[in-house]
């Protein structure tokens, strides 16, 4: 056997017996409290004047008019928005992600969209490394109640939201060998995770995401009323 041979079955070798570099990831979720917000105020203006005022504004808004009905006192609207971190506060995310040289770090919002990379593990040869790349969407939805009924010469008014937050995880797991190259690429299954929750009353899904109401949307209503 010439020298050669030797080199090359020694070259075969290392590259059968390679490993791919493995991907490791972090993950810690930080849950915030929630504080009491206010939803009702008494506005200086007579009923007919704060139900004037605030139909107008509403119809003129992103919100959806369902129904009116003045002799109940009552409006229900509807919205719906991909940026649910203007509205809602579902605690923060970090992560890590490390293989080889790379090292990334991830901190976002829950109720936000984002992307991120995680580490699946490896095969038990070792030859190949999974890495999982996560496309993350959110989206709120609600409907809310409005109360405004007469209180002396001035008009009460109160506004209570059923919120809707749905999170949708897409991507896929990439199967990578020794050099890096993807060589398989399985889309990720994973069903939505949703949690509903009402203005003042946060609610923690299965997952332990603790979510709640941070005001802006009652705040922006109770202003309507008070706008001529």
């Amino acid at each position: 056997m010439n020298i050669k041979t030797l080199s090359f079955l020694a070259i075969s070798i290392i590259l059968l017996n390679g490993c791919a570099t493995q991907a490791t990831s972090t993950f810690q979720y930080n849950e915030k409290q929630s504080n009491r917000i206010n939803n009702e105020e008494v506005v200086n203006k007579s009923f007919e004047s704060a139900w004037s005022d605030l139909v107008r504004h509403l119809a003129k808004s992103f919100y959806d008019v369902n129904n009116i009905e003045k002799e109940s006192r009552l409006i229900n609207v509807s919205f719906s928005t991909d940026s649910p971190e203007k509205y809602i506060d579902c605690g923060n995310t970090i992560r890590t992600f490390k293989q080889g040289s790379e090292k990334l770090n991830y901190d976002y919002d829950v109720a936000e969209n984002t992307n991120y990379k995680y580490g699946a593990g490896k095969s038990n040869d070792g030859v190949f490394a999974f890495v999982g790349h996560v496309k993350r969407s959110t989206n709120l939805e609600g409907r809310i109640n409005i109360y405004v009924a007469p209180k002396g010469e001035n008009t009460e008014i109160s506004v209570n939201t059923r919120y809707i937050f749905t999170i949708s995880i897409s991507g896929s797991v990439n199967t990578e060998n020794m050099h890096g190259q993807v060589v398989r690429a399985e889309p990720i299954s994973q069903s939505p995770t949703i949690i509903s929750f009402n203005t003042n009353k946060p609610n923690k899904s299965d997952e332990g995401i603790s979510c709640f109401s941070n005001g802006v949307l009652e705040a922006e209503i109770l202003k309507m009323a008070k706008l001529n």
